[in-house]
């Protein structure tokens, strides 16, 4: 059986799961093959799909996948209102305690794993362990960028609002496709997993669902020493895994906070980003050995 045909059977097992929290509805999806719970956290304009692949050769768990606000297919925030790291540690929190499990392991990808961090340093009682994959941290700036980046964002915020809603943009599968595998190295397969779940039916093509504010600059950034101490406060076991052609902002952010985990294992496995689609079977059993260990 080939890998697409696998997917497409798992698809028809999964179980669609909404979470409400006291502001906004989450959409996720969950596969159950056993008792260990992990919730897993997408990276930026991706969806709850990212984790798909791994979830298909996976066993002994039971994975939650959750859409963001204002990605694949949960609520978008209220008019006015934005997308900062930490409204969504703030989510990611409620979503913990809405589901009252006791500490669960965290598996976050790329911006899902510095949200992970992030609520594991914070809240260490509600995170058994770790699983980043390809995790910078949070994207930081140094204080002397405040004003500029300010700014910047404040302009991007008054053009959102001097846009008024129109007519959907169509667009096809293959050209979102397209636009995925050139935002950054993937297989069309993964491209395809994702769009599959960031795109609606519009008339005869589609038109995106995410919000466009995700696109939006955050007014302000954590600088390098606040990001160290949220990797600083980390207690839980952490399992860091590092794609070998990674983007080099990622991998440099990466090995400049490895000196601060303190119970960390770190793995380099070959392949692009979004490693943990192209090909799962390189960290499954990385993730496997790690959850099942003391």
């Amino acid at each position: 059986m080939s890998g697409w045909i696998a997917l497409q059977l798992i698809l028809m097992t999964i179980q669609p799961v909404t979470i409400s929290l006291p502001y906004i509805s989450l959409a996720c999806q969950r596969w159950t093959s056993g008792d260990v719970v992990i919730v897993a956290l997408h990276g930026w304009m991706d969806n709850s799909n990212s984790f798909l692949p791994l979830a298909q050769i996976s066993d002994g768990i039971d994975l939650l996948a959750v859409d963001f606000a204002g990605h694949g297919e949960s609520e978008h925030r209220p008019a006015g209102t934005f997308y900062h790291l930490v409204d969504y540690v703030h989510d990611t929190l409620e979503l913990l305690i809405k589901l009252d499990k006791g500490p669960v392991i965290l598996m976050g990808h790329s911006l899902g794993g510095s949200i992970a961090q992030a609520v594991a340093a914070a809240y260490p009682k509600l995170v058994s362990k770790l699983i980043l994959i390809d995790t910078p941290g949070p994207i930081v700036a140094s204080p002397s960028k405040t004003v500029k980046n300010l700014e910047a964002s404040l302009s991007m915020r008054l053009k959102s609002f001097q846009n008024q809603p129109g007519v959907p943009r169509k667009i096809s599968l293959a050209q979102a496709i397209t636009a995925r595998i050139n935002a950054g190295e993937m297989t069309k397969q993964s491209a395809e997993l994702l769009m599959k779940r960031n795109l609606k039916r519009y008339q005869d093509a589609y038109t995106w669902q995410s919000d466009p504010r995700l696109r939006i600059y955050s007014p302000v950034r954590l600088t390098d020493e606040q990001a160290d101490d949220i990797v600083n406060h980390l207690v839980c076991p952490t399992l860091l895994i590092e794609a070998s052609d990674t983007f080099p902002l990622v991998r440099d952010a990466m090995h400049r906070r490895l000196p601060h985990y303190k119970n960390i294992q770190h793995e380099v496995v070959e392949g692009y980003h979004h490693v943990h689609m192209d090909a799962p079977e390189r960290i499954w059993p990385m993730i496997q050995e790690f959850i099942t260990k003391n």
